[in-house]
């Protein structure tokens, strides 16, 4: 229990700035090394500046990075998890997108059933996407 906490207030800390800048940097050296020691197209390594700084400010799994955050995660009950991800973390991505990800079920043709949460390989994509 004290784990799940310590992950809560993780994520409480989410929006606080990342320090994955450091790295950012040591990869562009290395890119620059690899690439006859010709400096990198600006615009180019803004696009790329661009993109990890949206990704580190937006990831709703940051709370969940090392093996014991994650262990717990999955040892979490299965409707417990997906509440989690359905009610909390992703509601707004899955319901703007909500026609997306609503697939038929061509198992059953003669049904207009759509693969939904309770459908374990359906939740798998999900999990797996999310």
């Amino acid at each position: 229990m004290g784990n799940f906490i310590a992950i809560l207030d993780e994520f409480k800390n989410f929006h606080e700035p990342l320090d994955d800048g450091d790295n950012l940097t040591k990869f562009f050296g290395t890119m620059q090394q690899y690439n006859g020691k010709k400096p990198i197209d600006q615009v180019f390594k803004q696009e790329i500046e661009a993109h990890f700084e949206y990704r580190w400010q937006n990831d709703r799994l940051a709370a969940f990075k090392s093996d014991d955050d994650l262990a717990i995660l999955g040892q979490l009950p299965i409707d417990t998890k997906v509440m989690m991800f359905k009610e909390f973390l992703f509601k707004d991505f899955l319901t703007k997108y909500s026609k997306t990800f609503c697939f038929r079920n061509y198992e059953c043709p003669d049904q207009p059933a759509f693969y939904y949460w309770e459908n374990p390989a359906y939740r798998n994509f999900m999990f797996d996407l999310l």
